[in-house]
């Protein structure tokens, strides 16, 4: 039999994943962007319902942060652990699901392409 489960246990769910353009620096970059964010067990339904409900305003939010940084932070190569991307994207969920409620944003993908040919 299983004991109790861990309070502190955390669990791993999808954000969003999508092709987001970038023109600051006069090219247009496409970047695939793939974002996932830890949050504890006990939260993971209300996160999850929270997240389908607000998809297009998350969607949207994350859109315009990597339509506004810096092409060189987000391909990384000044920032090879996306901190500030990770960050930024950290500080409008907390905005909308609540602060403290997600733990941790993960970005396994986030793969510059040139669009502009």
């Amino acid at each position: 039999a299983a004991g109790p489960a861990n309070p502190n246990e955390r669990v791993e769910m999808p954000l969003v994943e999508f092709r987001a353009p970038n023109k600051l620096t006069g090219r247009t970059l496409l970047f695939d962007v793939s974002i996932f964010v830890s949050v504890k067990k006990t939260d993971e339904e209300h996160v999850k319902g929270l997240i389908e409900q607000r998809k297009a305003l998350i969607t949207d939010r994350v859109r315009t942060i990597i339509a506004q940084s810096d092409p060189e932070r987000l391909g990384g190569g000044s920032e090879p652990g996306l901190e500030t991307l990770r960050r930024q994207v950290k500080f409008q969920l907390d905005q909308i699901v609540g602060e403290g409620v997600i733990l941790e944003v993960i970005v396994p993908r986030c793969i510059p392409f040139r669009a502009d040919f």
